[in-house]
């Protein structure tokens, strides 16, 4: 199930540009701040958010996918209870992290293959601008 996931993953990734709204790890919201997925799939500090939040984004859709399962199978659905089961949530998430944890190795090369030079490249052209806009104000 998982892989799947991460091939469309990779597909997005490989489209994905930098933008200047592509905020930081400052910027991270309260879901991918959670580290439990970041963590075990390699994500560093430094990432930027909007791939951090589509990678995650995919992954907890995983999870609820696999909890929805879960109480199927052990408790007749989610429909029989007001909130799912601990243990079947803690076995979602579980089976979730190792997969990532299992994926880490390619989703970190994926990182730095497709996003690092994309970033790289984006930081030295928005410099070269504040450089060509720094010159211009002083020749004033």
């Amino acid at each position: 199930m998982i892989e799947h996931d991460l091939n469309d993953w990779y597909r997005w990734l490989s489209d994905w540009e930098p933008t200047m709204s592509s905020g930081s790890p400052a910027g991270w919201c309260r879901t991918c701040d959670d580290r439990r997925f970041p963590d075990a799939a390699g994500i560093r500090d430094t990432d930027p958010h909007q791939v951090v939040h589509e990678l995650i984004r995919r992954m907890t859709v995983i999870a609820s996918e696999l909890l929805e399962d879960l109480m199927d199978t052990e408790h007749g659905g989610l429909e029989a209870h007001d909130e799912p089961c601990r243990e079947c949530a803690l076995n979602a998430n579980t089976a979730v992290v190792e997969a990532l944890s299992d994926h880490a190795v390619f989703i970190r090369r994926a990182l730095d293959l497709y996003v690092t030079p994309k970033v790289d490249a984006f930081v030295a052209e928005v410099t070269n601008c504040l450089n060509v806009c720094d010159t211009e104000d002083t020749d004033l």
